[in-house]
């Protein structure tokens, strides 16, 4: 009953607003036109909510109402599949200030999205490390904290960095352990950890073999597991030692 109702009410709200904003247009005071994009994109209506957060940048004086303006139309152009376009939002960002993390983020998530691991740890490492925004502005915490550092986690697991992926999901972790999302990765990020041991101490091993016992080589590479058989960081070794394995 309470979801019918606040579900209800919002109806509502959205209704009184965009009564108000037909009649008064462009003279429309610039917080209902920013409550009205808020609103369309929580009903996950992206592209109605882009023009009125145009009008927000055009109409404000505030660059804090302008810069979160632009993230916020870069989350909608990424909701529907234009990265170019909500790239471009986050680069109008930038222009404003470059001392909030937004920005930084949100270009991290888009190169998420587009599997680019490496662009996106370039974006998402300078805005996990940058202060919460001090700004009057309504904000979630949690986006700068767990979010912020679990997607710098997945960025660094997907660039390679297995170390640096743990470091920073275990923050992560701290920062909110019953996030449903901390058990459904978790098993990914510690297999990952230890692929990483055994190719590095693997590695090492067969490099001293190799100038003091090279008749142990081949055993070593043959004892490769199963599931690394195939691992494109292990290809040098089985070619050069065990290339029928």
């Amino acid at each position: 009953i309470d979801h019918v109702h606040a579900v209800d009410s919002f109806k509502r709200n959205l209704k009184a607003l965009l009564e108000e904003f037909k009649q008064d247009k462009e003279k429309t005071d610039p917080r209902t036109i920013a409550y009205i994009g808020r609103m369309f994109m929580a009903e996950g209506n992206w592209q109605t909510a882009i023009p009125f957060l145009e009008s927000l940048v055009k109409q404000s004086g505030w660059n804090d109402d302008k810069y979160f303006a632009y993230i916020q139309m870069s989350q909608c152009y990424q909701a529907l599949g234009k990265p170019t376009m909500a790239i471009a939002c986050c680069n109008e960002a930038l222009a404003i200030n470059t001392q909030f993390p937004d920005a930084y983020l949100q270009l991290g998530y888009i190169y998420l999205d587009k599997k680019d691991y490496v662009k996106a740890v370039d974006w998402i490492m300078p805005g996990v490390v940058r202060q919460e925004p001090d700004t009057c502005m309504v904000y979630d915490p949690s986006f700068y904290n767990f979010q912020a550092k679990m997607a710098a986690a997945m960025a660094l697991l997907g660039k390679g960095d297995a170390e640096q992926a743990m470091i920073w999901f275990n923050r992560a972790k701290q920062a909110n352990p019953t996030h449903p999302d901390i058990s459904k990765y978790e098993p990914a990020f510690l297999h990952a950890l230890e692929s990483h041991e055994y190719i590095r101490k693997l590695t090492w091993l067969v490099l001293y073999n190799k100038n003091n016992d090279p008749e142990k080589v081949k055993a070593l590479v043959e004892v490769i597991p199963k599931n690394l058989r195939h691992d494109e960081r292990l290809w040098a070794l089985r070619n050069a030692f065990a290339p029928s394995v």
